[in-house]
């Protein structure tokens, strides 16, 4: 307040911890929001094939967490994908068909990950443009989400 008892607008300083905060409740809740996304359609993809885990032996599966997979799928990938899909491609198409193009590119993200159960990586796409768009178009923000989603999956496979 100054003399005239008129609210002064946010310093730079207290604007800059605002918009951290803000990015930071952004990464949090997208990653949030791939995990619930995620966590869901591997419920679905378990009952969809409960008959053929029942009638099938178990295997035992080595996983084995190494630091060029832990660099490849935790960093490289995610800032490759990002960069592409949401730092090029989005970027572009967005100033001619916003919603269009982000369904497009999802289904172009889903497909190159080869997955026959592509639904979980269509959903994680359209949750990264949301973020991507969302944070004034700031790539930092869907790679650090994507990087951090793609480790925890990482350390979840290897836990089990």
């Amino acid at each position: 307040m100054n003399k005239h008892n008129i609210a002064l607008p946010l310093q730079n300083k207290d604007s800059l911890t605002i918009t951290t905060i803000k990015k930071t409740q952004l990464i949090i809740c997208t990653f949030l929001a791939l995990v619930v996304a995620n966590f869901s359609f591997q419920i679905v993809k378990y009952l969809s094939e409960y008959d053929t885990i029942t009638q099938t032996p178990a295997t035992n599966h080595t996983v084995t967490l190494s630091v060029t997979t832990l660099l490849m799928s935790g960093l490289v990938s995610p800032f490759i994908e990002e960069t592409v899909f949401r730092g090029i491609l989005l970027n572009y198409f967005s100033t001619y068909y916003l919603k269009t193009s982000v369904i497009v590119l999802s289904l172009i993200f889903a497909s190159l990950h080869l997955d026959w159960f592509f639904y979980p990586y269509f959903f994680s796409s359209l949750i990264l443009s949301y973020s991507y768009l969302k944070s004034g178009k700031d790539l930092k923000i869907s790679f650090i989400v994507h990087a951090l989603y793609n480790c925890s999956c990482l350390l979840i496979v290897y836990l089990n």
